[in-house]
């Protein structure tokens, strides 16, 4: 009976924590703060990479409009006659916005 009462007696005294119970949390804090921190890395490449594929297709697209606008006329409806596109585009027009024109395109 005695040893049950010291037993109880322990269990029931919330005195402080142990150094083990601290090394654990700090262990467990530690890794949770790691994978947070690739987390936080993971994103920032992603986005770095996002923004340079924009870039990117932004002046693959601006280089297709120039060599489409060099082989029409502004403001034709005559279709692109280069052989590098014509497989690839079924129609081509120009529209004007706001001072702007603009090569519409749909894709074959």
């Amino acid at each position: 009976m005695r040893i049950i009462g010291k037993t109880t007696d322990l269990l029931r005294r919330k005195a402080g924590e142990t150094m083990v119970e601290v090394i654990v949390a700090f262990a467990l804090l530690a890794i949770m703060l790691v994978v947070f921190a690739q987390g936080l890395a993971f994103a920032a490449n992603s986005e770095a990479q996002a923004n340079e594929k924009r870039i990117s297709s932004d002046a693959s697209m601006l280089e297709l409009q120039q060599k489409l606008a060099s082989n029409t006329a502004p403001n034709s409806k005559t279709p692109v006659t280069d052989s590098n596109f014509t497989d690839l585009i079924e129609h081509c027009e120009y529209a004007t916005s706001g001072g702007n024109t603009y090569i519409v395109y749909r894709p074959k």
